[in-house]
């Protein structure tokens, strides 16, 4: 059996199911038949761009992803398995709050 691909992410971060991933790229799909081909390119090139939630890891180690495309030919649910080298993990924001200890009041403060 083939080892399975590692869940690392296109800038070497670990990806786990639930992770919100923006797909960075598409497989090269040069061995699939024609109409498999059409068909998958159209899929591709709506996801890439796009965040989307994991939602498992296969035995090859392919990230599965899930969503609709709503109009169109190939308008419907899709499900895909993609290597993880295509995605990007969502970074989270820092947040823009101020940590506590960095609010500080004097005396003269709290008489104003």
């Amino acid at each position: 059996m083939t080892k399975p691909i590692p869940p690392i992410d296109s800038t070497g971060a670990s990806l786990s199911v639930g992770d919100l991933v923006r797909v960075v790229g598409a497989p090269d799909l040069s061995e699939m038949g024609p109409e498999l081909r059409a068909e998958s390119d159209v899929v591709f090139d709506q996801l890439v761009g796009k965040y989307k939630t994991i939602r498992e890891f296969d035995p090859l180690g392919l990230a599965w992803l899930e969503f609709t495309i709503k109009s169109g030919p190939h308008s419907g649910w899709h499900s895909v398995g993609i290597e993880p080298s295509l995605l990007r993990r969502r970074r989270r924001k820092a947040s823009t709050i101020a940590p506590n200890n960095s609010l500080k009041r004097t005396d003269q403060s709290l008489r104003d």
